[in-house]
This record gives C-alpha cells, sequence and structure tokens, in this order.
C-alpha cells in the first residue's frame, strides 16, 4: 500500500512506513524525487543540446561542400572516361579473354582511376568545409581541363 502525505503538518505517522508492504511518502520526499528527475532531464537536455550542435555543425560542413559538388562529379566522369577508353583499347589488344579475366582488368583500373582521384577530391572537400573552396575548384577545372568540351 502506497500513502501520499501532502498535509502541511503532516496527518500520517512516520511509524507507518514501518509496517510491512506499507510505504509512506510526504510533501518533502515528493520535493526530492522532483528534483532528482529534474536532474535527471537537465542532463538528458543538455546531452541533447550537444547532439543537435554536432549534427547542425556537421550539416553546416556538409553544406559547405555543396558548391564543390559539381566539381567532384566532372572529375569523377573524366577519370570513369577515361578509365573506360583505356581499359576497351587494353581489352582489344589482348584479343579474346575471359569474363573473368575482364572482370580482374575492370576492377584494377577501377581501383586505379579512385586512388589517383581521392586525394583531390578530398582536398577539395577539406577546402570547401574551411571555406577556401573557390581557389581549389578553379585549379581542379583548369588542370584536369573540366570545363571545356571532350
Amino acid at each position: 500500500m502506497f500513502l501520499i502525505d501532502i498535509a502541511v503538518p503532516r496527518n500520517v505517522d512516520p511509524a507507518v512506513n514501518d509496517l510491512g508492504n506499507i510505504y509512506l511518502y510526504n510533501l518533502d520526499d515528493l520535493a526530492d524525487l522532483a528534483e532528482a528527475n529534474a536532474e535527471g532531464r537537465q542532463a538528458e537536455a543538455e546531452r541533447a543540446e550537444r547532439i543537435v550542435h554536432e549534427e547542425a555543425e556537421a550539416f553546416m560542413r556538409w553544406f559547405t561542400t555543396l558548391d564543390a559538388l559539381p566539381t567532384i562529379t566532372s572529375l569523377t566522369h573524366w577519370g570513369e572516361d577515361v578509365r573506360r577508353a583505356e581499359l576497351e583499347k587494353a581489352i582489344a589488344a589482348l584479343g579474346p579473354i575471359s569474363e573473368d579475366q575482364r572482370r580482374v582488368l575492370d576492377g584494377l583500373t577501377n581501383a586505379i582511376v579512385r586512388k589517383l582521384l581521392h586525394r583531390p577530391i578530398a582536398r577539395i572537400r577539406e577546402e570547401s568545409e574551411a571555406g577556401q573552396g573557390a581557389s581549389c575548384i578553379a585549379s581542379a577545372k583548369h588542370l584536369f581541363r573540366l570545363d571545356e568540351e571532350s
């Protein structure tokens, strides 16, 4: 049995709490419980604020890289176009090869292009996140002739 004594002064003798299966709570107990719950809610609110702050920062980093996305996409497409053209030349020079051999060559050339483009793409993203992406984007466009018609 739970008893809650909210009267001031108290109406229920505190000795009742010593009886079996009887629990007595008074205003002080309820205030302590409310304070403990408020502290827990405050801690969770602070945790939620940290999460929101971290996610907002991550969003802003991502948002600042949007200007770089067309250049990164163009650079990736350029690398893929070069890869496929060279792969087809190599396969033609080799003569008949099995499908497994073709898959191996395709995987090899794909890995090489991805590794070669990883650093420039990563640098473009880093510079864009830092707010310095315009010059890096312009350099990539110039170096790889991304604005020129193929």
